[in-house]
């Protein structure tokens, strides 16, 4: 959606001037810039909400509003994506800029004042207004909601049906066949079955497992969803516990809550993975240089918030990136997976600690985000082998 932007000196500054003066006193303007033919003046009455074409004038225009509420739409080329601008003050528009006006609400009136030849031109695609948001995602109805503890070598032997399903794996881990092709999903990840898809489900014979199945009926086309496991990040896990507060409280609008959750939960599992769809797609070289920006971007966040509790799904969400797309370039990268470095950061920085500060190991341990003095020195030992103690004993050797 276009946003509306107020017309100020910065902010028109790319396409023309306010008329501080008055309407008359823009129309002076146009009559000495020397354009031929000379400067016509004309009322026009606006009723369209979208932009099929621009208008363009070789010399400058002015416009101001006499009723109504209109928009005013300015780009320097049809190619080039512009702005919407609320039109509530004169303003004359510098040579060559594209423009044309659309209603706010119901119509509106506006008086032009041109100068020089003009033209008008059709843009390469509607440009839509500004307002009105309408759903490209319709989850109509959830058929089934519920949370599920299999036993030991459960085994569901299958099924084919005309809506969606989910299921997502809280503990454990199953396999999933779906049209003959079996898939392992494992705990924190997410399966999609498609309308009509034969599916079954199993899990191994000394492995338990829970799980959560949602079956609901959806007007996406997302093939990206469907036929694998997909990781899934703290954020979408968080939409899923509250999908399943809702249903098991069923409080005023516990459903309609249900439907935005599972929504939203849908639109950012589909943005994370249609963002590593293109990633994957370019040559080698342009796939290298924005993994290299990704591990980039991963390693200054890691520096800037050792001394915190890091997590993988926090990083990726700050490049942004998915959390399983982020664990796979970092560990083919780095040669290392993103929580070994972290460990590995932290010990080296707990060092530098025991070294030049006068922390005690507490304080230090309780600094980088251990969770506690005697994890901090298990670490410490199984990767130096020597304890903190040990090693601060050697140093002042």
């Amino acid at each position: 959606m276009n946003q509306i932007e107020n017309i100020n000196y910065t902010s028109i500054l790319k396409y023309g001037t306010i008329v501080y003066d008055g309407f008359d006193s823009a129309i002076n303007d146009i009559d000495n810039c020397g354009c031929r033919p000379g400067c016509s003046v004309h009322q026009v009455t606006v009723n369209i909400k979208d932009i099929y074409s621009l208008c363009r004038h070789e010399g400058k225009v002015a416009m101001d509003i006499v009723s109504g509420l209109a928009l005013l739409y300015l780009t320097v080329s049809p190619e080039e994506k512009g702005c919407f601008y609320l039109l509530d003050k004169p303003i004359v528009l510098n040579p060559g800029v594209y423009y044309n006006i659309i209603s706010l609400y119901g119509s509106c009136c506006c008086i032009l004042a041109c100068s020089g030849q003009g033209e008008k031109v059709q843009v390469p695609a509607p440009i839509e207004g500004p307002l009105g948001m309408s759903s490209k995602i319709n989850i109509s109805k959830i058929h089934t909601l519920f949370y599920q503890e299999k036993e030991k070598g459960f085994n569901f032997k299958g099924e084919a049906h005309d809506f969606l399903e989910l299921t997502y794996i809280d503990k454990g881990r199953m396999y999933t066949s779906i049209d003959g092709s079996t898939i392992q999903v494992g705990q924190g990840e997410v399966v999609f079955y498609g309308r009509d898809q034969f599916h079954s489900q199993w899990s191994d014979n000394d492995q338990t497992v829970s799980f959560i199945t949602l079956t609901f009926d959806m007007d996406l086309s997302a093939p990206v969803l469907f036929n694998k496991s997909h990781a899934v990040d703290n954020d979408m896990k968080a939409l899923l516990q509250k999908i399943i507060f809702e249903r098991e409280n069923n409080s005023l609008y516990s459903e309609d809550l249900i439907l935005c959750y599972l929504k939203e939960f849908i639109i950012k599992l589909v943005r994370n993975l249609l963002l590593e769809k293109v990633i994957t797609q370019q040559d080698s070289d342009i796939r290298s240089r924005i993994d290299n920006t990704i591990i980039d971007k991963c390693l200054d966040y890691i520096d800037k918030h050792i001394e915190t509790r890091v997590s993988v799904p926090d990083i990726a969400r700050s490049i942004p990136i998915s959390p399983s797309y982020l664990s796979l370039i970092f560990k083919k990268k780095m040669g290392i997976t993103v929580i070994d470095y972290i460990n590995n950061l932290r010990l080296e920085k707990s060092k530098d600690l025991i070294n030049t500060s006068s922390l005690n190991f507490s304080q230090i341990s309780e600094k980088l985000g251990y969770s506690s003095i005697h994890y901090f020195s298990r670490q410490f030992k199984l990767k130096y082998g020597i304890s903190p103690s040990e090693y601060a004993r050697s140093i002042k050797r």
